[in-house]
């Protein structure tokens, strides 16, 4: 698992690395358009001095550099010192102040729509960098790496030589009720899991204003218990930039409130008509196997219509993995590490063993297949 882990890091280096230059740069663009907004807020001074100085053409002459006049929007009527162009005519002077006035109250139109719009912007990368700490396979990584070319981020390069992997699903988890709750891995599941596989009536959940996941609860027309709901945001808020902080606010509602806008990029929503909560600090554990596991498919699955199902005795049938029917441990001998004993014949007796059938044991017996394989080597 860690070497898979690793594998995928190194492959997602090239991709986070133009990500993080563009989020990067899309930073400080907007660090400098905010500085150019905030010098168009003193846009009215430039209007008063045109005035000013209209109410004082008389006493001004082509080639003055300076004029001192009263200042008749100052209660106290101070005199104050206004600057001019000599080389152009006192009219001329007046009318630069207003167009001044006017340049700057354009520039702050202007600028707060370009705000905005970097602002998106910069929302978008920063999910799509929360993307990438969430892949696990390279259908993970070819999707992100699919939503980017189509935004025009990244060229497509050696297209016919590129194998084009099934896409992948969204996670998939069912709660203490018994509930399927569902998460986004992209921009793109994000996407398709809100708008085109829930139903109006499901449960969205999202962290607010941070990047994560979609989150959805399958109600089929049900209320959730209260504590689906808080399992829900658990997993909003691990899948999430916020997984590893302190009282994360999740915001959730039916699926019928939540909009995407025309035009916008890929996970991009807006929601109305919410309630927000803090998501507690059962997060981690939600996520990582101490309460709702991942429904992975090709790690699980059951055979009930076996004659010896269950094979061996368990309180929880319904998590019973019959996978690994033959235990792949058993030529471990005394190092399997499950729950064995040897019988007064020197027979390994395995019947009160569960380790191979546990639902979450899936990673831990595929961890372990080098070791038989060293086992197997030793005895040629």
């Amino acid at each position: 698992a860690r070497d898979r882990a690793e594998s995928i890091r190194q492959s997602s280096q090239a991709i986070r690395k133009t990500v993080s230059n563009l989020h990067a740069r899309t930073a400080r663009k907007l660090e400098n358009q905010h500085k150019e907004l905030a010098a168009t807020h003193d846009r009215e001074r430039l209007r008063q001095l045109g005035d000013i100085l209209t109410a004082n053409l008389y006493a001004i002459r082509r080639g003055q550099t300076k004029l001192r006049a009263a200042d008749f929007y100052d209660p106290d009527m101070k005199e104050i010192e206004i600057t001019l162009n000599p080389a152009i005519s006192p009219q001329q002077n007046a009318a630069k102040f207003y167009k001044d006035y006017q340049k700057a109250k354009n520039a702050e139109r202007i600028l707060t729509e370009q705000i905005a719009k970097g602002e998106q912007e910069l929302a978008y990368l920063a999910s799509v960098l929360d993307a990438l700490t969430r892949a696990e396979s390279a259908r993970d990584l070819q999707e992100i790496r699919a939503e980017l070319v189509s935004g025009g981020y990244l060229r497509e390069t050696d297209r016919k030589k590129r194998m084009k992997l099934p896409p992948s699903r969204p996670m998939r988890f069912m709660s203490s009720d018994g509930f399927p709750i569902f998460a986004g891995r992209s921009n793109r599941q994000n996407d398709e899991l809100t708008t085109k596989l829930a139903a109006k009536t499901d449960i969205w959940l999202h962290v607010q204003k941070i990047p994560g996941s979609h989150v959805i609860i399958e109600t089929n027309g049900r209320t959730p218990p209260d504590r689906t709901v808080t399992e829900a945001m658990q997993l909003a808020a691990y899948y999430s930039q916020a997984r590893d902080g302190q009282n994360v606010l999740v915001d959730y509602t039916p699926v019928k409130f939540v909009k995407k806008p025309a035009g916008a990029r890929p996970g991009m929503v807006t929601y109305d008509n919410y309630r927000r909560r803090h998501a507690g600090r059962g997060a981690v554990r939600a996520a990582e196997g101490e309460g709702m596991m991942e429904e992975r498919h090709y790690a699980f699955f059951q055979n009930r219509d076996c004659e010896y199902f269950p094979c061996h005795a368990t309180k929880h049938p319904e998590d019973f993995n019959c996978l690994f029917c033959y235990c792949p441990l058993y030529a471990l001998g005394r190092g399997c590490g499950g729950n064995f004993r040897y019988t007064e014949n020197g027979i390994k007796d395995c019947s009160g063993c569960l380790f191979p059938h546990r639902r979450e044991n899936y990673d831990r017996v595929i961890a372990r297949f080098m070791e038989i394989v060293k086992k197997m080597q030793e005895g040629e």
